[in-house]
């Protein structure tokens, strides 16, 4: 856009190369959702222009709202945005069809985040604009129900920023008078949204390009994780063994980005749940609609590679499922997944994680209840069939065993009689 100046009561400028004219406001927080005596400052605002503008119906393109609240989705706020864009009968002189408003966050923290004060950043359409808000795109989140936890914006079409820590985005915006709503012409409302850091801060939330929805999820969910040495270690034998190794677990799931960091979770979560199929693949395959099951399979993971890296040496970034191991028989690929009952977890295992060849594997799983299996259950788990070379081990056991054992060395003994090794063992 070029030649902006001051208009009466909006600000003016032309879209390059077309000239077209472009006019936009700007409010703070406060004043775009305060009432003083029954008025807010953008009926204000409305109120003028549509004076103005009397008789001359004119478009109002853009509102830049900074935003700061106690809560990221202050109610407020949002029915403000929702009225300013379908509200056809109050101003009737402002035409807001093609309208923007674009709420602009006060950062919550200096890192990388999910919650807290201030609010999310976001770009948020009239109905009526010929954008496609389908699927899952980087960096933004078109289906934001979950991540708003709020349908206030109603059929907006409202296009969320996932970071809310201190960062730079910079992005395309789709503008609607420029649309024509064929289908050739049909776009995402924001196209090449990139995240940059604000400082030297090295993480992959601020990559300085596009933030899978993956890696935004995994990273805000791994820096709320439960630690092991302050629960279920705490107090016990080999509790600063574990203060060593989970950050570096940690670390090492934050390097699995792109489709590796989806199927991490995605292996994790169980999708069935007594015997039948619990969670769509759309849900499944799509961050922005996971859930709690998610965040506890995540958690299953970082706390079953843990309790192994205790005593064994463990890659985790470059492995093939969630980690590998370097047993006395070689090599062991560890799975954790996190279900309903065992039998859950062995449909799933069977139905999404890949098999490696000739590698043992070693599955660690947890039921609802994290219970020690009684013989009968595991004994159905295997009568599934192609256990050469695969384990099954309750998360439960392994935790047990990692509490009561007194030293590295005899932990060591204890896992390796329940390791895999090249017959099948029940």
């Amino acid at each position: 856009m070029t030649h902006r100046f001051c208009g009466r009561g909006v600000f003016e400028c032309q879209y390059a190369p077309s000239g077209y004219p472009c006019r936009f406001v700007t409010f703070a927080c406060f004043d775009w959702v305060a009432d003083l005596a029954g008025r807010t400052v953008c009926e204000d605002v409305l109120t003028q222009l549509n004076t103005q503008w009397d008789g001359q119906p004119s478009p109002l393109h853009w509102v830049f709202v900074i935003q700061h609240n106690t809560k990221p989705n202050h109610a407020s706020f949002l029915s403000r945005t929702f009225r300013f864009l379908t509200d056809a009968n109050d101003f009737p002189f402002v035409d807001r069809r093609q309208a923007v408003v674009l709420h602009a966050n006060t950062a919550v923290s200096s890192r990388p985040s999910r919650g807290g004060s201030g609010a999310f950043s976001a770009c948020v359409f009239s109905p009526s604009a010929q954008l496609d808000c389908s699927g899952c795109r980087p960096t933004v989140c078109m289906q934001p129900g979950s991540l708003r936890g709020t349908d206030r914006l109603g059929r907006c079409k409202d296009v969320v920023f996932r970071e809310m820590g201190e960062c730079i985005h910079v992005f395309w915006v789709r503008v609607p008078h420029f649309i024509t709503g064929t289908a050739p012409d049909r776009t995402y409302p924001l196209v090449h949204a990139h995240v940059h850091a604000a400082s030297e801060l090295a993480d992959p939330r601020l990559c300085s390009g596009p933030v899978p929805t993956t890696t935004k999820w995994i990273n805000d969910s791994l820096d709320c994780v439960v630690r092991l040495s302050a629960t279920a270690l705490a107090g016990r034998p080999l509790e600063a063994v574990a203060t060593t190794v989970e950050p570096a677990v940690i670390e090492g799931t934050r390097k699995r980005v792109g489709h590796a960091a989806a199927e991490l979770v995605e292996w994790a979560a169980c999708s069935f749940c007594h015997g039948k199929q619990s969670r769509e693949a759309n849900q499944r395959h799509q961050a922005d609609l996971w859930e709690q099951p998610e965040t506890d399979a995540l958690e299953h993971i970082i706390h079953s590679l843990t309790l192994l890296g205790m005593t064994y040496d463990l890659e985790v970034a470059d492995s093939s499922l969630h980690g590998r191991m370097d047993g006395d028989a070689g090599y062991v690929q560890v799975v954790a997944i996190r279900g309903e009952t065992y039998e859950d977890c062995r449909l799933h295992y069977d139905r999404t994680v890949p098999k490696l060849g000739s590698d043992l594997v070693l599955v660690i799983a947890r039921d609802r209840d994290n219970l020690v299996p009684a013989p009968e259950e595991f004994q159905r788990v295997y009568e599934a069939g192609g256990g050469r070379g695969l384990k099954f081990l309750a998360y439960q056991t392994l935790v047990t065993c990692c509490r009561i054992t007194e030293d590295k060395d005899a932990l060591r003994r204890s896992l390796d009689d329940i390791l895999p090794t090249d017959q099948r063992i029940i």
